[in-house]
């Protein structure tokens, strides 16, 4: 028997840590459906969110501005909590470098979808803001890692210093508003089952049991 492809979609930003630690725990549901046999392949979509519009390019201090937004006090609760949970997934969270507007780091994946290497550079974009302390509002940044996915490095910064792809990001980033999604990370399995935030791999693995049975 063939195996069924399920077509699952992450609503998500480059500079989210749950959405990284979801990515993690989606990746260990997968594993853990190939290990039980299950007839099931899975086509994997990120698509666009931006949890803070006005940071600018050019990028801010990444703990200032939690700072700024959560407290001091709450932050310094807030990073080791993080770095635990991280390091269960294999994260190494580190909250030095900037942070900045993530438009380009969203064109960037969708270029890169286009060419099959978008889940490649998610990672290599996680990556390099939470573990590497680099600015993906930098388009050399954003550029050297689609090279690391075997994107060509030229191309690529000639599509950043274009429009292009921005329109088609800021349209996703509105119709996810407009499906009322306030959070990520955001899944969407088989365009019937919705789950939001960085669920537990047994929650991915309940819908992958159901959808096998189908």
């Amino acid at each position: 028997m063939a195996a069924r492809v399920i077509p699952i979609e992450i609503v998500s930003d480059t500079v989210c840590p749950w959405c990284f630690v979801g990515k993690r725990r989606l990746e260990k549901a997968i594993a853990a459906a190939k290990n039980r046999n299950l007839p099931l392949e899975f086509k994997i979509k990120f698509k666009p969110f931006q949890l803070d519009p006005t940071l600018p390019k050019e990028g801010v201090s990444k703990i200032k501005k939690y700072e700024a937004k959560f407290g001091p006090e709450r932050i310094q609760q807030m990073i080791p909590h993080m770095q635990v949970v991280g390091a269960a997934e294999g994260i190494k969270f580190s909250y030095d470098g900037l942070i900045a507007n993530t438009v380009d780091s969203h064109r960037v994946l969708e270029y890169a979808l286009q060419k099959g290497a978008q889940l490649e550079l998610v990672e290599e974009l996680f990556k390099d803001y939470f573990e590497r302390n680099k600015n993906i509002g930098d388009h050399e940044v954003l550029a050297d890692a689609a090279a690391r996915v075997g994107l060509d490095k030229e191309e690529v910064l000639a599509y950043l210093k274009t429009d292009q792809g921005k329109h088609e990001v800021e349209e996703q980033i509105e119709s996810a508003y407009r499906r009322r999604i306030t959070g990520v990370p955001h899944f969407r399995i088989n365009g019937t089952y919705s789950l939001g935030g960085a669920q537990d791999p047994e929650a991915f693995l309940e819908i992958f049991e159901a959808l096998a049975k189908q």
